[in-house]
């Protein structure tokens, strides 16, 4: 009997105890159920991760390429800057061009700039040839530094008597104003190019001779000296030369470059300045 009530005690006392733990575990399982719903829910009707990831690295990519400098760098300009550059920088510009007249006419063209750059003077010469076609080419370019005092004041006209014509233009005067400084270029029609005589600033106001057939110069010092000189490929070699003074002073220049005087006679000071054409006798 004690045995029996206990059972029934038991029994009697357990039923709401399992009836609680089915209850809840009813429950959890209804709302696990409802928690998937709304997870499967949530996701058709919102964008997935894996997109916004991509936004964001799209966002990320572009921002970098946005503090990228592109503009170009000092070293390398662009074409438009370099000629802002080089024209803003040149005064003074003075130009002179020819076609018709230098080397072979209507087939060389000669074309000059004298401009200043900061403190410098510069003298731009550039030499075209005419091709088959009809278009100009450039066949030389020279570059020279040139005085801040005169201006280019070119000149076409031939020097070597072979009946093409050759430049000079001035590129300083020398001591007393008188003395006329130019480089002298001389046409090649062989080569069918300028030859730049590298002496020709030694010798001032060159001319052709055409009673000797060569080049003269004339020189001021006080009294004058006229020189007597060929065109020898690219330099001038005096050959002869009559000196004025007190008296009046002839020499000739040996193939080894020494002078001999071999005329030596009193003259009238209004003679001093005199520009001889011949040497022997002087005239």
């Amino acid at each position: 009997m004690t045995v029996d009530c206990h059972v029934t005690r038991t029994r009697v006392g357990s039923y709401p105890v399992v009836m609680n733990h089915h209850i809840l575990g009813v429950i959890l399982f209804i709302l696990t159920i409802c928690i998937g719903l709304l997870s499967t829910r949530s996701g058709a009707e919102s964008p997935g991760i894996q997109p916004a990831q991509a936004v964001s690295e799209t966002f990320v990519a572009e921002s970098r390429s946005t503090d990228v400098d592109t503009s170009p760098g000092p070293e390398e300009p662009t074409l438009s800057s370099q000629e802002g550059d080089s024209h803003s920088e040149e005064t003074r510009i003075e130009s002179f061009s020819d076609d018709r007249q230098i080397g072979r006419s209507g087939k060389n063209k000669i074309e000059i700039r004298c401009f200043s750059r900061g403190s410098e003077r510069l003298a731009e010469l550039k030499f075209y040839s005419r091709s088959e076609y009809g278009s100009w080419f450039e066949v030389q370019s020279f570059k020279f530094e040139k005085d801040g005092v005169t201006d280019c004041n070119p000149t076409v006209e031939d020097f070597n008597n072979d009946g093409l014509k050759d430049l000079t233009y001035e590129s300083q005067v020398a001591a007393r104003g008188a003395n006329e400084v130019r480089k002298l270029f001389i046409y090649d029609k062989d080569e069918d190019e300028l030859v730049y005589i590298k002496n020709s600033e030694n010798y001032p106001n060159l001319a052709y001779n055409k009673k000797l057939n060569c080049v003269d110069a004339w020189a001021f010092h006080g009294s004058t000296t006229t020189i007597f000189l060929r065109i020898e490929r690219d330099m001038l070699k005096k050959f002869a030369s009559v000196h004025t003074g007190l008296e009046r002073m002839v020499t000739v220049t040996r193939k080894d470059g020494t002078e001999v005087i071999i005329r030596r006679e009193p003259m009238n000071e209004e003679d001093i300045y005199t520009r001889y054409s011949t040497f022997n006798p002087p005239s």
